[in-house]
């Protein structure tokens, strides 16, 4: 079937290919449908629908308890819970504009873009792609990913060996569980879970440890504020020129260059220099980050 500019289609069974452009297609309950063109609306209004987007832009596409398939480069926008999209052949552009339990499936051999609007929970399965954060309220579980979040985003991100790129200044970011996370920002809250593992860099950011056993490096920067679970002790490597505040007890500080400062509100456990420069029979003394002088 071919369908012209501000028709309207109705599908009622399986099995149906249409071609149209800047149509509105509606799907009856358990329909199924191949459309190619672009710049439809698409209205699914049963659970168990069946989509196949054959490449095209500008899909709006509306519904719940749905499967949805595309080709590489096909560029919708979804609303809608209890979806399963998968993206194939890459290069696809997907914005999820809300919704709950939307289990995504995307190309690892080429990045897609998947947009989040707020109030936004999915799950990525791929990599490679690059992920959008545009509103609070946002949880994602994705690895291997590039996620930029927007000046004021809140997202909860469970994985790892995801980058994180905080570009505004009032982002929050929870992560929950996982390793290997590298995260950039300045002004940003960060908060984790127990054995999470995470680099960053940035400065005038607040970053609560939770659970224990978690490790942080900190890349350089000023003004960072850390509060650890006292229960369980974390990890927390400082690069050269990073000044930082530490609360909590019981926690291991590894400081790895010159230029560090640190204020411990609770004395830690350990605090071990890698540039300490007195003589072996005296290199106790390097408990303290303030003396001796570190060499430069």
């Amino acid at each position: 079937m071919i369908g012209s500019s501000a028709d309207t289609i109705d599908v009622d069974g399986s099995g149906v290919s249409v071609t149209a452009m800047n149509a509105t297609v509606n799907l009856s309950a358990g329909a199924g449908l191949n459309l190619s063109g672009g710049s439809d609306a698409v209205n699914m209004s049963g659970s168990g629908d069946s989509l196949g987007l054959l490449g095209g832009s500008n899909y709006t596409v509306t519904g719940s308890g749905d499967t949805i398939n595309t080709w590489g480069g096909t560029g919708l926008s979804l609303s809608g819970s209890n979806d399963a999209v998968g993206l194939g052949g890459g290069a696809d552009t997907l914005a999820l504009q809300g919704g709950a339990n939307i289990s995504v499936t995307t190309n690892s051999a080429a990045g897609d873009q998947i947009n989040l609007a707020a109030k936004t929970q999915a799950s990525i399965a791929g990599s490679g792609d690059t992920l959008q954060v545009n509103g609070a309220g946002v949880g994602v579980a994705a690895s291997n990913d590039t996620v930029d979040l927007s000046a004021g985003a809140g997202l909860n991100l469970s994985g790892g060996s995801d980058a994180v790129n905080m570009s505004g200044t009032g982002d929050s970011l929870g992560l929950l569980g996982g390793s290997n996370y590298s995260v950039t920002g300045s002004g940003d809250t960060i908060n984790t879970w127990g054995g999470t593992g995470l680099s960053l860099s940035g400065s005038n950011d607040a970053v609560g440890l939770g659970g224990g056993a978690d490790t942080l490096g900190l890349q350089g920067g000023t003004n960072i504020a850390v509060t650890t679970n006292s229960a369980a002790g974390d990890q927390i490597n400082l690069a050269a020129n990073t000044q930082a505040s530490i609360a909590g007890s019981g926690d291991t500080l590894q400081v790895n260059g010159a230029g560090v400062s640190v204020t411990a509100a609770i004395n830690p456990a350990v605090i071990i220099r890698t540039d300490c420069i007195l003589p072996a029979w005296k290199k106790s003394m390097c408990a303290s980050l303030n003396w001796p002088p570190v060499s430069s």
